[in-house]
């Protein structure tokens, strides 16, 4: 399973030391654990919307296969997963064709699977000229098109990116409710 792991780690935002600064150190850790949980939301948001931008999953689909965050050590850090399993045919809008079965694994793009047809709602490809065995066809899983995929290094970007910015700001967020008189308990 690939994980995307969130901690938060402060470096040269002045704006943000000198915020941590003035309060006690009870308001840090919980300005920082609901930065964690806001990052955490928007990279599972981001890497759906990023993959959907590439590959012909919905986003729907692709939230299926990544998990919701786990938080580790008192919520200071959130790790998300994404699943192994292989996505079948059938997300990728196939189509029966004379040369076989014509899918669409990126948008806008289609290939065929010569010997490949569909029979009682899933996609099939023969191991050789016999009647049996048959094979179900797969697209590449979530954990796949994210790790290695044809894109992967640009939606691992994105993703970071979205992520440290969610942090930051959910910090400053955080920590302006609490200088307001919000958030302290």
């Amino acid at each position: 399973m690939a994980q995307i792991d969130i901690s938060a780690r402060i470096i040269g935002d002045k704006e943000l030391s000198s915020a941590l600064a003035k309060l006690s150190s009870h308001d840090v850790p919980k300005a920082i654990k609901a930065g964690v949980r806001d990052a955490a939301r928007a990279g599972r948001t981001t890497l759906a919307k990023v993959i959907g931008q590439r590959y012909s999953l919905s986003a729907g689909r692709i939230k299926q296969d990544v998990s919701q965050a786990q938080f580790r050590d008192g919520g200071q850090t959130a790790v998300i997963r994404t699943s192994r399993k292989p996505i079948t045919a059938m997300q990728f809008r196939p189509r029966q064709t004379s040369t076989g079965l014509s899918m669409s694994i990126y948008r806008g793009q289609r290939s065929v699977v010569r010997s490949g047809f569909m029979a009682k709602g899933l996609p099939f490809r023969r191991r050789g000229k016999e009647r049996m065995p048959l094979d179900v066809i797969h697209g590449p899983s979530i954990h796949a098109i994210y790790t290695g995929g044809k894109w992967s290094p640009a939606l691992q970007g994105r993703t970071e990116v979205r992520i440290e910015d969610a942090l930051e700001k959910g910090i400053l967020r955080a920590l302006g409710a609490m200088g307001r008189g919000y958030g302290r308990g």
